[in-house]
Order: C-alpha cells, then structure tokens, then sequence
C-alpha cells in the first residue's frame, strides 16, 4: 500500500475556486431579485459586482472564525463547516453519485497528545502554549495540502483525509506517531513530557446521494464519523496504554 506523506503524493498546484462563491453569490443575487423584480440591464451588471463583493467579505469573516490563533489551524467550528464543505463539493463533482457500497473514501483522525498537560503544571502557561504552537504547525506539515487539519480544543487535534482507505489512513496515522516522539526531541529536548501521542482512526460510514445533498444529513454523517475516531481514540488507545492507534 501507498503511504501518504510528504514527499510522495503531489501537492495540489492549482488553486480551486471556493464553492462558496457561488453559493454566496446566488443567496445575494436571490435576496436582491426578491426585493426588486424587475432590473435594468445596468442595475443587473451593478448587482453582479456587488454579490460578488459580498460573497468574498462573508468567506472572508467566516475564514477568520474558523481559524485557531495559537496554531493557525482550523478551528473545530472551522473543521465542522470545511468538512460539510468537502461533501458538498464532492456530491457536486460526482453529479450525486456514489460507490456502489455507498462509501465515501474518507477518514477521519482525532489526534491526542499524551499527558501534555505536564508542560504546563511544570514549566508555566507560556511555555504551554509555544509547544501547542510548535505541535500545531509540526502536524499540519504532516499531511497533505489536500487535507482539513484542526485544533479540536484543549491538545487535541483532527484531521480529515479525502480519498483513501482504512488502510492507508492506518499508514499515515502510525507515521504521524512514531515521527512525533522524535520530532518532540528534537524540537524540545529540555522540557520533560512523555512526548507520544494516541491516535484514533475511523472511516465515514456508508452514505446515499441524497445524504450528501442534504445539509442536516451531512452534519449527522461528520459527528457520527468524529465519534466513531472519539471512541477508536479512547478505547482502541488511550484505555489501552497510549502512544499506539485505535481503529473504527
């Protein structure tokens, strides 16, 4: 099996368009046409600019909600609306259709750091936060361009992987586990903690296309896959003695 790392899966070269655009675009063009039915050819070309302006100013303020200040990743709330983001694109792309076995190739991973909280009870809050800064950046290099990486709260992480098995989400799991410690080392050879992390692994269950059309029905599929990977984490892993994967 390929393993996904750095290095051995091209890294996206182009830039997509973001799907909100469109969608942002329409609800103004919608709300405008609603007020005022009857446009003049200028005040149809007037509206286009300014939906677009719109649009790009509602990204720009959801973008800012949706990231961690002290990692630079996504938020959870971000990751939430990212991920909702993914399956839309895909049912969009995909023209509503899915596998025959209904599944979608992705996996999610929640990310724990092992007794992390010793830096901060030992060395103070300050030096807390430089290490959750430095691990923030250390795990978004970690994947691909393509991934959504976020900070779910506290030293807990997520990460979503589109288009892989089970098997290759196991494979970039581990590495991400036996490169962490080293990485740590070398990052923080003074400061005292276990440095290993516990990871949970979880494919999204098996979906229709008329799931993936529907908004409440996708948010159900995310929180039913972020628990599947919450419950590999804590019952495949850190029950069992941490620094090791749990599998859903």
């Amino acid at each position: 099996m390929t393993e996904l790392r750095e290095g051995t899966i091209d890294k996206e070269t182009e830039e997509s368009v973001d799907p909100r655009l469109e969608d942002y675009t329409a609800e103004f063009l919608k709300r405008l046409a609603e007020e005022f039915p009857e446009f003049t050819p200028e005040q149809r070309i007037k509206a286009m600019k300014l939906s677009r302006e719109f649009a790009l100013s509602k990204i720009k303020d959801e973008d800012a909600a949706d990231n961690d200040k002290l990692t630079s990743l996504l938020s959870k709330q971000g990751f939430y609306r990212n991920v909702d983001l993914k399956l839309k694109q895909h049912h969009r792309e995909t023209h509503g259709q899915v596998e025959k076995t209904g599944q979608v190739q992705t996996a999610i991973l929640l990310i724990d750091m092992d007794a992390l909280k010793m830096v901060n009870d030992t060395y103070g809050h300050l030096i807390g936060d430089e290490v959750l800064s430095a691990i923030g950046q250390w795990i978004k290099t970690s994947f691909r361009p393509s991934d959504l990486v976020a900070r779910f709260g506290g030293d807990e992480f997520a990460a979503l992987l589109d288009g892989v098995s089970l098997e290759n989400a196991i494979e970039v799991a581990e590495r991400i586990r036996t490169d962490f410690t080293q990485s740590m080392k070398d990052l923080f050879p003074d400061l005292k903690w276990p440095k290993t992390v516990s990871i949970g692994v979880a494919k999204m269950p098996a979906v229709t296309p008329e799931q993936l059309e529907s908004e409440p029905d996708r948010v159900t599929l995310i929180k039913q896959s972020i628990d599947r990977a919450d419950s590999a984490l804590y019952k495949g892993a850190k029950k069992v003695g941490k620094d090791r994967i749990g599998v859903m």
